[in-house]
């Protein structure tokens, strides 16, 4: 079906198109700047919370991508930060409608910053000239190979934050009110960003439909047997918790039992019985 205009529409102002199809800007970048523009003047405000996760989410490209993407866009003044990301919120994002502050990319493969509007005489013995027959130009093809096969160096696990973890986990942009009473009270705690990250991943791969009632579940049992990672309550649930039962055999642990004996003993000698005499505990407790 073609598109309508009824169908929604963003509103944005000729500069900044025109400044765009002059920017030496690769694939990826083209298409961070369009999600930002379509998640804040396609809904009639400048600026919106966008996480890294969100991002790649909807651009189909990876985290780590994004997140090195969009920090060039910043160093490159094309994106402005309105607000730096919270233990509660993602980074607020916006298009910088000043197109004079535009820095283009230095590191760019095919060289130094380019003014738009202005046109670079072709270096001598160099690729510029986009050759005959309708080919792409090198620009164009090293943008198309750097979007379609998201070329990335780094083996490492992209840095997740703690609200990367909550969009992973409850799938939305916005954390609730009474999820954000719940992390301050764990920090109040004295507990960090990585065991919140934890917890809400470990939050989100517990149910298909993630709740606070289920966040704080977890997270007390955490808080109360001391655990600090998906890795750890892994670990307890194999091996079976030093006061519960164990999930695989079904049995009690033998400290379990020890500590369960010494509590009814300690019962016994404080007099704490009713259906047993006190001489007869002190008669049996003699044999100890």
């Amino acid at each position: 079906m073609a598109a309508q205009l009824e169908d929604g529409y963003t509103l944005l102002a000729h500069e900044i198109i025109e400044s765009l199809y002059k920017s030496r800007i690769n694939g990826t970048q083209a298409n961070i700047i369009l999600f930002v523009i379509r998640y804040t003047y396609g809904f009639h405000r400048k600026c919106h919370e966008l996480g890294n996760a969100f991002i790649a989410d909807g651009t189909g490209i990876r985290k780590d991508t994004i997140k090195k993407e969009v920090n060039r866009l910043i160093e490159m003044k094309i994106l402005r930060v309105f607000e730096e990301a919270t233990h509660v919120k993602s980074r607020v994002l916006g298009i910088n409608t000043d197109t004079s502050e535009w820095q283009f990319d230095t590191k760019h493969p095919q060289g130094g910053k380019t003014t738009p509007g202005v046109e670079e005489p072709p270096t001598v013995g160099g690729n510029n000239t986009p050759p005959p027959g309708g080919h792409l130009p090198p620009q164009e093809i090293y943008a198309f190979k750097y979007n379609s096969k998201d070329i990335s160096t780094t083996t490492e696990e992209p840095e997740m934050t703690v609200m990367d973890a909550y969009e992973k986990a409850f799938g939305g942009m916005f954390m609730t009110g009474m999820i954000q009473g719940y992390v301050h009270e764990i920090q109040k705690k004295g507990y960090g960003d990585n065991f919140i990250i934890e917890l809400f991943l470990e939050t989100g791969e517990s149910s298909t439909k993630p709740n606070l009632k289920l966040l704080k579940a977890i997270g007390d049992r955490w808080m109360e047997e001391g655990i600090t990672s998906r890795a750890e309550a892994k670990q307890r649930k194999a091996g079976g918790g030093a006061s519960g039962v164990n999930r695989r055999s079904g049995t009690r642990p033998a400290q379990a039992n020890r500590e369960d004996a010494n509590r009814k003993q300690e019962r016994f000698r404080g007099g704490k019985t009713d259906s047993v005499s006190r001489e007869v505990v002190e008669s049996i407790t003699s044999f100890e």
